[in-house]
């Protein structure tokens, strides 16, 4: 996450980048990490994973500024912002314009995530989000469909 927050970028492995890699859903001493389509993994926070970072392309410029709010958590400080219920694709060019990662209230401390969006591993029309602390849930949807809002919350590492 130190890298990503550095670099001003989103964690996002996924199938159409490199599996393995690390998400922004920190719960205790573990955080998300992409194994494969439709499951996540847990791995202690203390262990090496791949940190494959990105940013959407049709964003032309980053401000950092929107993530106001601050949070102190395992000896980290935190920028975020809470920007409410967005469909997916609205969270996740909010937060590549903030150069931030798409992130949940278990990240900074301050919850278990439930319905929270996280990076969607397979992007082919499926939205994933938390159900709780290590269960998710999806909308897997049509073409023409942007499934259903859930709450959007994103943010970096102050490094």
């Amino acid at each position: 996450m130190q890298e990503a927050s550095r670099l001003g970028a989103t964690l996002c492995s996924e199938d159409y980048t490199d599996k393995g890699g690390w998400g922004g859903h920190q719960h205790g001493n573990e955080a998300e990490q992409f194994e494969r389509f439709y499951s996540v993994k847990f791995t202690p926070i203390t262990d090496t994973a791949k940190c494959i970072v990105g940013k959407l392309d049709r964003v032309t410029m980053m401000d950092r500024s929107v993530c106001s709010e601050k949070a102190e958590y395992d000896g980290d400080t935190w920028w975020y912002h809470d920007a409410g219920e967005l469909y997916y694709d609205e969270c996740v060019y909010m937060a590549s314009s903030a150069g931030a990662t798409v992130i949940d209230p278990s990240t900074i401390g301050q919850g278990d995530g439930t319905d929270y969006w996280f990076f969607t591993r397979h992007s082919g029309n499926v939205y994933q989000y938390w159900t709780g602390a290590d269960t998710t849930g999806m909308f897997n949807v049509g073409c023409r469909s942007r499934g259903g809002q859930k709450k959007c919350m994103f943010g970096f590492m102050q490094v």
